[in-house]
Parts: structure tokens; C-alpha cells; sequence
């Protein structure tokens, strides 16, 4: 009788859990049916539905395929695209993903307490449901008992058998009440002592993770302190290294700093070498430069030189002409040995320029000597040689050899480009602080071009000599050199035709110097 009371307490016990747990999951579920919400609809194991409202645990194992199938019931008044937010945690871990599926399906989890969690929203933010979850669990060893035991249920002895034994031994109280209550109660309690024993089992395999969990932290424990122990070693290691990557590094870098300094020096030198190639390359140049300033002036005298033996040698001359004539000749020789002796002090320089001998002159004198070197040119070809010389004209500075010769190019010039029966005209005066000299002629004239690269070297003019003089290009580029020389300007006024007009400015004073010897830039 004590065991059929406590067979009978067993099973109303089980049926009052089981009805509670399925009373609550229908509230539950019928509660959240009343709005726009989530609801599960189904979960699938290895493709195998299971009972979502189970009053049991869900347990998995690590190898088993989780399928959650779930819906969202929404209003009509809230018919607009919406997407499902769903997140897998557990204690020490969370994903976190928003889908448009009503499935969501995970394999191979680790063994570990998960709870899965989703609910909607729509894609304006203006609504979203409450989130609906479900636990469970993947342990492999609870998941082999719970197998276990529903492996003892289906094998379990059949209900007759029960009966059978029951009225054997107890014949007198066995009616058919009692018959009925006796399988009923059978059932029940094996139904209860399965539940309970899945629910022991449960509650001792939570203390056995416990255990687990301490002897792990404990040997976590154990191998930090021996991990401790092997990082502080592994850490002189590593400092041992970098200082004598240090080393390495100080010593690659006084390299560094000493190949600068080596590759400094050598840019230096370099600089230094391409600067001397380049002073001698401009020394070359104002050599060669020099050298046909001097030529071109040694040609002049020479040509007079020449034109005067030829008057000696007409026998038409007084002897009062004779000795003017061999006076010029004197005259004009020695400046041809002025010259040669330049020639000999240009080739003793070393840095290839040219002095002037800067001192207080008077511009009037210079220009009458060149007129009477001149003279005789214009006679023959019976050019009419004029001179325009104010009475008083102040001195200047300037180096009276090198402004002769500036004069003398510009009045060789015009006689050469002056047709016979012209005129030749030089005219001195002073403007404001300058000295200007004109040497005009009514010759042939310069056309717009000529006029713009008469001073360039080595230029040939359209215009050609009247005579068949030679004209080497270089005259009047020498006279812009000498006139900047003595910090003066030249310029040109001609048309075709026309005849022309070279002059040049030089100042009265030269800020002030004193005469002295300075250098003439011929570049």
C-alpha cells in the first residue's frame, strides 16, 4: 500500500510540473500572439523537428545542426519591409546579425550555455517587436545520457508483465479499480522517475563542470605562474637582443652620419670642380673675345698705314705733306705696337681680362686725333669730313686709348658705308652728367632688323661696304663692350636710305673714383 500512495503522489507530482511548464508556455506564447511580434515557429536537430514547448531543457550536441524557424506577425496597418535582428550569446561571447530570413541555422558550437534571441524591426526605425528567446545547451555527455535514457524507456517492461507480477502477488486486493490505477501509476512513475533522473543527472553534471571549471582555473593558475616564469626568461632574451640591436643600430648610424659627411665633401668637391670648368670655360670665351677685339683694332691701323704709303708713293705731295703723311704713319705704327705689346699682356693673364687705365681725359682731343687718322680715308673717297665740337666741353674719366678706339670703329664705320660725295659728320656734347658722341653719315641705312642686332657679335648687316671694304661683324659689338666698360650706353638711329647715326654716353664722373686700373667684363 506504501508503494501504490507513492506511486500515485509521484505521478499527480508529474503531471502538476508538466501541466504548469505547459500552462506557462501557452500564456506565454498566447500573450505575445495579441501584437506585432516574433514567434517561433519550429526548431530542426540534424533535420529532425523538435517540440519547442517541451518542458525539458534543450541539449545539443557539438556535431548537431540547429535550425530556429520563427515568423513575424504584423498588422495590416504595418504591411512595409522589415528584417530580423537575431544574436547568439553566451557568458564570454555574442554575434550579433540582421537578416531578411525566417531561418537561422548553426553547426559545430562549442560545448557552452547559449541563449538565441531575435526579434524585427522595420527598415524606417519606426517600429520594432519585443525579442523572444530561447536557451539551450550543447554538452555531448548530457545529450549521450538523455539518449540513454530514452533508449531505457522503449525497452522498458511492457505494462501486462507489470499487471501479471502485481496480481500474483497480491491476488485478495487486486480488483479492476485497482487494476487501472495500478498501470496508471506505473506509468506515471516511470514517466516521473525518468524526468527526475534526466533532472539528477543534469544538476550533478552542473556540479561536475563546476569542479571542472575550478580544477581548470586552478591549473590555469599553476601554468601562469610557470608561464610567468618562462616570459620573464624569454624577456632577457629579448632585451639581450635589442641591445645589441642598439649597437648594431648606433654603429650603422655613425656610418651613416660619417658616409654623409664623405658624400657632403665630395658634392662640395664636385660643385668646386663644375664652378673652375666653368670660370674657364668664361675665361676661354672672354679670351677669344679679347683676342678679336684686338685683331679687329690692329686691322684699322694697318689699313691706314696702307692707305698712307699709297699717297707717298703718288710723288704728288709738298714735302710739308710728305712729312705729315710719314708723321701719321709714325703715328698710327705706334699703335699697332700698342697693340701687339696688349696682345702679349693678354696672353701673360691669367684670368683673361682686359685693363682700363681710368683717368681724367678730355673727349674733345680724343676725337680731333681720330678725325686726323681718318682724314685722309675720307679724302679718297671724297667724303666730306665734318667735326661739330663745342668750345667747352668738361672732362671725364675714361680710358682715352679704349674710347679712341670706340671713336675711331664708329668713323671707320661710316666712311666704309658712305658712298662717294657724301658726308661724315662727328659731334661732341655734354647732357646733363654724360659725355655723348654722335658719328652721323647720309650713307645707306639700316633697315628695322639691323637696327636690332646691330651691337651683336660676329653680325653681318644687310648694308654693305661702298668700297669693297672687308667688315668682319665684330666693330660694333667691340664698341658696346668698351662703352659698358666705362659704365656708358650705346645706341643707333638710322632708317633705310636714310643715312645713320651711331653714338655713345659716357659719365662725366665715375662715382666719385679716382683713376685707376680696372677690369673690362668682355663676356
Amino acid at each position: 500500500m506504501f508503494l501504490y500512495n507513492k506511486i500515485r503522489i509521484a505521478n499527480v507530482v508529474a503531471l502538476f510540473v508538466a501541466s504548469s511548464i505547459l500552462f506557462g508556455i501557452n500564456y506565454s506564447y498566447g500573450q505575445n500572439n495579441q501584437q506585432t511580434k516574433v514567434v517561433f515557429d519550429n526548431i530542426e536537430v540534424n533535420g529532425i523537428s523538435t517540440d519547442i514547448n517541451s518542458p525539458g531543457d534543450l541539449v545539443f550536441a557539438d556535431t548537431d545542426s540547429i535550425t530556429f524557424y520563427y515568423h513575424c506577425n504584423v498588422g495590416n496597418s504595418e504591411k512595409k519591409p522589415f528584417l530580423f535582428r537575431i544574436m547568439l550569446k553566451t557568458e564570454s561571447d555574442s554575434s550579433i546579425r540582421s537578416v531578411g530570413s525566417p531561418v537561422a541555422m548553426y553547426r559545430n558550437l562549442r560545448e557552452d550555455d547559449y541563449q538565441f534571441t531575435v526579434y524585427a524591426f522595420d527598415l524606417e526605425r519606426k517600429w520594432k517587436t519585443n525579442p523572444i528567446s530561447i536557451r539551450f545547451s550543447v554538452d555531448n555527455r548530457e545529450t549521450e545520457l538523455g539518449k540513454k535514457i530514452e533508449l531505457l524507456s522503449k525497452n522498458q517492461i511492457s505494462k501486462d508483465s507489470l499487471i501479471n507480477f502485481y496480481r500474483q502477488e497480491h491476488p485478495a486486493t487486486f480488483g479492476p479499480f485497482d487494476l487501472y490505477t495500478f498501470g496508471l501509476a506505473v506509468g506515471s512513475g516511470l514517466a516521473f522517475s525518468l524526468v527526475f533522473a534526466f533532472a539528477f543527472s543534469r544538476s550533478k553534471h552542473k556540479k561536475m563542470k563546476k569542479i571542472l571549471k575550478d580544477i581548470k582555473d586552478k591549473t590555469m593558475k599553476d601554468n601562469s605562474n610557470t608561464d610567468a616564469d618562462r616570459i620573464i626568461v624569454e624577456n632577457g632574451k629579448l632585451k639581450a637582443e635589442l641591445s645589441a640591436l642598439r649597437g648594431q643600430i648606433d654603429a650603422m648610424n655613425a656610418r651613416g652620419v660619417d658616409l654623409a659627411t664623405k658624400n657632403s665633401e665630395l658634392e662640395d668637391s664636385v660643385a668646386k670642380l663644375s664652378k673652375s670648368k666653368k670660370e674657364l670655360e668664361e675665361l676661354q670665351d672672354q679670351k677669344d673675345d679679347l683676342f678679336a677685339i684686338v685683331i679687329h683694332d690692329i686691322k684699322n691701323p694697318a689699313n691706314l698705314i696702307k692707305s698712307l704709303v699709297e699717297l707717298l708713293r703718288s710723288y704728288d705731295l709738298t714735302a710739308s705733306e710728305q712729312q705729315e703723311v710719314i708723321d701719321d704713319i709714325v703715328e698710327t705704327t705706334s699703335q699697332i705696337v700698342i697693340l701687339s705689346q696688349e696682345v702679349s699682356r693678354i696672353l701673360a693673364l691669367e684670368g683673361g681680362s682686359m685693363k682700363l687705365f681710368i683717368e681724367k681725359n678730355n673727349l674733345n682731343e680724343i676725337v680731333k686725333d681720330v678725325f686726323q687718322r681718318n682724314k685722309i680715308a675720307a679724302e679718297n673717297k671724297k667724303i666730306s669730313f665734318l667735326l661739330d665740337l663745342p668750345d667747352e666741353l668738361p672732362s671725364a674719366q675714361f680710358d682715352a686709348q679704349k674710347i679712341g678706339e670706340v671713336i675711331d670703329n664708329l668713323v671707320s664705320n661710316a666712311i666704309k658705308f658712305t658712298p662717294k660725295n657724301g658726308a661724315v659728320r662727328i659731334k661732341s656734347s655734354q647732357v646733363e652728367d654724360s659725355i655723348v658722341i654722335e658719328v652721323s653719315d647720309n650713307g645707306l641705312g639700316l633697315s628695322e632688323d639691323d637696327v636690332k642686332q646691330a651691337f651683336r657679335r660676329g653680325s653681318k648687316l644687310s648694308a654693305r661696304p661702298t668700297a669693297g671694304e672687308s667688315s668682319t661683324g665684330l666693330g660694333l659689338w667691340i664698341v658696346k663692350k668698351l662703352v659698358e666698360a666705362h659704365d656708358g650706353k650705346v645706341w643707333v638711329r638710322s632708317a633705310v636710305g636714310m643715312g645713320s647715326t651711331f653714338a655713345f654716353s659716357i659719365p662725366i664722373k665715375r662715382n666719385g673714383h679716382s683713376p685707376k686700373l680696372v677690369d673690362m667684363n668682355v663676356e
